[in-house]
């Protein structure tokens, strides 16, 4: 009776859209009260979840930005009050160790016997300095447990010094609840009627930034025209890149730029009827939507770099690696994955099963349920 009276206090940085599938399981399952940021400090547009859907939601935090000669240090008000709530004795929260009002909230919460565990990318590489490294170990003393989206930080921040015991991987995840159903339903293939031929299809999805490094792919299929390897390109998504990425094409025929799509049952079907799902640059959640509908991706293999939901790939099964920056090895990794698997449904399902075992609403609130004892 003890545990159901105890109230999980999630402060999160801002609330996008993507993240409502897990926010929501855990205001299903478990006791909690929601604050989130009023918005993100870096400009970025991204949409707001509808605040409707969670039960537990309670307020928005106003983000402000303090600049103290040259540097900038963000301040969030709200946190002190709380670090004294009675209600609150658990904290799940999105660290910032430049959040000048997070450091009053943990020197609280220590005091108060509060305890506070951190979501958060951790620490990819242990190329920082050294005051950014101490800093960071400080603010983890007053941290009771960090949950982070993979194992590759656990093991960065093992090897640099950080107490493997407080490192829980809990992976990351979109609407999966959402992408089962959809799985088994019957749709057209949009590619046919577009294209019409039956060459194989790279697509990516997501957001079309300079970051992404898209313009390797057109340059790629470059490459593999000139072996005599024929492909389409789709691009599903909207940006700052998406006129200089339509303008570098060649082959205008065999590229398509559909803008953004928001519909999930037509983002659906385009990713099932793909071949590979190609992110040159940093890959994301790029690489969860894909795979939730049995498409495998191919992205750079700088680890220290990427984002860690390239853990997903799973080399020669779900994706593969090609060497960072190097276009040539990216059309040959592009050429064999497609010579060696030439039955899609087989891997469509190597696919859904690293979507099933871990990269899921379902084990993300489980972790976070056998951690806080909840």
């Amino acid at each position: 009776m003890q545990n159901k009276k105890k109230i999980l206090c999630c402060i999160f940085n801002y609330a996008p859209h993507y993240r409502e599938s897990i926010y929501q399981k855990i205001d299903e399952q478990i006791p909690t009260h929601f604050y989130f940021g009023n918005r993100l400090l870096n400009n970025e547009q991204i949409k707001k979840l509808d605040y409707s859907r969670l039960a537990g939601f309670q307020r928005e935090l106003n983000v402000t930005c303090l600049k103290i000669g040259r540097a900038r240090f963000e301040n969030t008000r709200g946190w002190l009050q709380l670090a004294l709530n009675p209600k609150y004795k658990q904290y799940l929260i999105t660290p910032n160790q430049f959040a000048i009002n997070q450091w009053f909230f943990l020197l609280l919460c220590f005091v108060l016997r509060k305890d506070v565990y951190v979501w958060t990318h951790g620490l990819n590489t242990k190329k920082m300095s050294r005051k950014a490294l101490w800093l960071y170990k400080v603010y983890d003393r007053f941290v009771h447990g960090s949950f982070l989206y993979g194992n590759h930080a656990r093991t960065i921040m093992s090897q640099l010094g950080f107490n493997p015991k407080k490192l829980y991987v809990i992976y990351n995840s979109l609407n999966y609840e959402s992408s089962l159903k959809l799985r088994n339903m019957t749709f057209d293939n949009p590619y046919t009627s577009h294209f019409i031929n039956n060459y194989p299809v790279l697509l990516f999805i997501g957001r079309l930034t300079a970051v992404k490094k898209l313009y390797m792919i057109s340059q790629a299929v470059s490459i593999l025209k000139e072996k005599d390897v024929n492909l389409n390109v789709v691009f599903i998504g909207d940006g700052p890149e998406f006129v200089n990425i339509q303008n570098s094409v060649g082959d205008k025929e065999r590229f398509w730029f559909t803008g953004a799509m928001y519909n999930e049952n037509e983002i659906a079907r385009y990713l099932y009827y793909a071949d590979i799902c190609i992110s040159p640059g940093n890959v994301g959640l790029t690489s969860i939507h894909a795979l939730s509908y049995g498409l495998p991706v191919i992205t750079n293999d700088n680890f220290e770099t990427q984002m860690p939901e390239y853990e997903a790939i799973e080399q020669g099964r779900t994706g593969d690696f090609f060497k960072e920056n190097d276009v040539e090895d990216l059309a040959e990794k592009i050429k064999a994955w497609l010579n060696n698997n030439p039955d899609r449904n087989i891997v469509r399902n190597k696919c859904y099963e690293v979507i099933d075992s871990k990269y899921n609403p379902n084990y993300q609130v489980s972790l976070i349920k056998t951690i806080l004892n909840h």
